[in-house]
């Protein structure tokens, strides 16, 4: 590669947390390879762009219940908890008067990721709540966490 020349020139703005260009490779000087590399480790570490691996849901660490999917739905939808330990769990579903539309859940849960379908057919539009609460059987430690659904026909 000795016919190669490399010319220093800022190609296009970037945003770094330390200014607007950054020399990522060290060598004194702010080109488009460090644009490049800037571009590699963003790719790396942003879960949502493609990059960076999945996570593990086969062993939880913590409590922990995910957004539905798809939300706003018709008129299925999916919730996914996770439990990191056996645990006594409760997944109901409300109206937003606090009627109770659907028990999803009610009893022992074994440790690692659940998802559990949620089928609002006999339901009207609307919002809906769902909430769950799980309690570690060995640890006794509580969860708690309520999320909102959208069921739009």
């Amino acid at each position: 590669f000795t016919y190669l020349e490399w010319k220093p020139q800022a190609g296009a703005p970037w945003q770094t947390p330390e200014g607007c260009y950054m020399d990522t490779d060290g060598n004194g000087v702010v080109n488009n390879l460090d644009y490049i590399a800037q571009k590699l480790n963003w790719s790396k570490y942003t879960p949502w762009y493609g990059g960076a691996p999945k996570a593990d849901y086969s062993a939880p660490s913590s409590y922990m219940m995910d957004q539905n999917y798809p939300n706003p739905f018709n008129p299925v939808t999916m919730i996914r908890y996770h439990a990191p330990e056996a645990s006594q769990a409760r997944l109901v579903v409300t109206d937003a008067l606090g009627r109770q539309a659907a028990e999803l859940v009610n009893g022992r849960v074994d440790a690692g990721a659940h998802e559990v379908r949620f089928d609002g057919t006999q339901l009207s539009s609307g919002t809906y709540i769902a909430t769950i609460t799980m309690t570690g059987i060995e640890s006794g430690i509580t969860f708690s966490k309520t999320i909102k659904m959208v069921l739009n026909k």
